[in-house]
């Protein structure tokens, strides 16, 4: 079976767990090139950690690994690898996304000039360095505007602004944020990732849907649609997605072809895609798009729904394979998950209740939190208490199955200044 290097520079053990697990019971041999010392032991035997916190200190010690092992191939399942296992690839001399294009995946501000210049469907949008300048460019494109970091991840200091007065007031606590706490922080240092900053852009205004999708050589297909469901305020967090799509066949080709427009603009040629899109006024919009299968619960969501794995179709790309698998052929099955929040604070304990490791019904459920823990919510950060997946024959059906174990789950916080 093939011998794969996984790189996950902000290891939880998660993806082991409950995306590769299944092919290492198929025989995949799996090499883990992982940041931290505490979470070596979720990934043994297979396990080196970095010695440094740069790219480079990645790209080393995959190196030094490959002469022993001799890898097949480069993968990551996490955001925040990306850059370093584009890099890693490039050395190792196998298949993997382009330096230029990875920073294009990663930096908002870069994919939005990306797809600028390449025309794909894309919202205005400016780097703006103080809320006056934030507010000077929504009084001209019009209110409400939506402001983003550029190297953000998880929907993390981002808001929905409806005046002048709000940007004044709202986008220095975005900017203070991201000193307080960004998931970008554990991403391995290379020399320039591009602005780390605010992105203002304009809102669009319809319905939103992220997307499992792969290309080669240009040509893009999907693997898997969701639909967002969530009640819209001025926070982006309290995410509920439901999968299969309910859009129809002229709604998801065109979908397709600016997917297609968005991986050319960003330079992916071979890879897997997740792309996230927003309607404007009837019209599919890029929101973003990263080259790496969706993380969490998706891989999950896809197979029930769709019988599409987006792990199987990383590891083919890396292994220079085209993937062969269905493309949107719904299984019956209807899927939904939640994101799971709780309230700032230290977390001192954590209930669950018991038929959340026993119900048929949840194909995903996990809790990132652990008593010490500090849970941030915005405006310091957004940091998630778990994910909950289950299935039923109607939307109605998963929904209460994934809501009335949500519900039961019980948080002791401690404040914290």
């Amino acid at each position: 079976m093939p011998k794969l290097l996984v790189v996950e520079v902000d290891p939880s053990g998660e993806c082991k767990n409950t995306q590769y697990r299944s092919f290492i019971e198929k025989g995949y041999a799996l090499y883990f090139l992982i940041a931290a010392e505490k979470h070596a032991h979720l990934y043994r035997p297979n396990v080196r950690i970095a010695p440094g916190r740069t790219a480079q200190d990645f790209v080393d010690e995959a190196a030094k690994w490959h002469e022993s092992e001799q890898f097949d191939g480069v993968v990551t399942l996490t955001e925040f690898s990306v850059i370093a296992t584009s890099l890693i690839a490039s050395r190792l001399g196998k298949p993997g996304l382009g330096y230029a294009a990875g920073l294009a995946c990663r930096n908002k501000f870069f994919m939005r000039q990306a797809h600028e210049k390449g025309g794909v469907n894309h919202p205005a949008f400016s780097l703006a360095h103080d809320e006056h300048a934030a507010a000077d460019f929504a009084d001209r494109i019009g209110y409400p505007v939506v402001i983003k970091p550029t190297l953000g991840g998880g929907s993390e200091h981002i808001y929905k602004i409806a005046s002048r007065e709000q940007m004044l007031a709202v986008f220095p606590k975005a900017l203070e944020g991201i000193s307080i706490h960004s998931f970008s922080d554990s991403e391995p240092q290379i020399a320039d990732r591009g602005p780390n900053g605010i992105l203002v852009e304009a809102y669009l205004n319809g319905n939103e849907h992220s997307l499992e999708a792969w290309v080669w050589d240009g040509e893009v297909t999907i693997g898997a649609i969701g639909d967002r469901l969530s009640p819209e305020g001025n926070l982006f967090d309290n995410d509920i997605y439901t999968m299969p799509t309910r859009l129809d066949a002229g709604q998801i080709e065109a979908i397709r072809e600016l997917v297609e427009k968005a991986a050319k603009a960003q330079g992916i040629v071979r890879g897997t895609l997740h792309p996230e899109i927003r309607y404007h006024n009837g019209t599919p919009y890029l929101v973003e798009m990263g080259a790496r299968a969706g993380g969490g619960p998706i891989s999950h969501m896809t197979r029930a729904a769709y019988g599409y794995c987006p792990v199987q179709a990383s590891f083919d790309m890396a292994l220079g394979i085209k993937p062969v698998q269905p493309a949107l052929q719904p299984t019956g099955q209807v899927v939904l998950a939640i994101a799971m929040i709780c309230d700032e604070g230290r977390i001192q304990h954590i209930s669950v209740p018991p038929e959340a490791e026993r119900s048929p019904e949840l194909i995903y459920f996990k809790i990132f939190l652990s008593p010490g823990d500090i849970n941030l919510r915005p405006p310091h950060g957004n940091i998630l208490l778990g994910q909950i997946c289950a299935t039923g024959n109607t939307l109605e059906q998963a929904y209460r199955h994934a809501d009335s174990i949500y519900k039961r789950v019980v948080v002791t916080l401690a404040a914290i200044n």
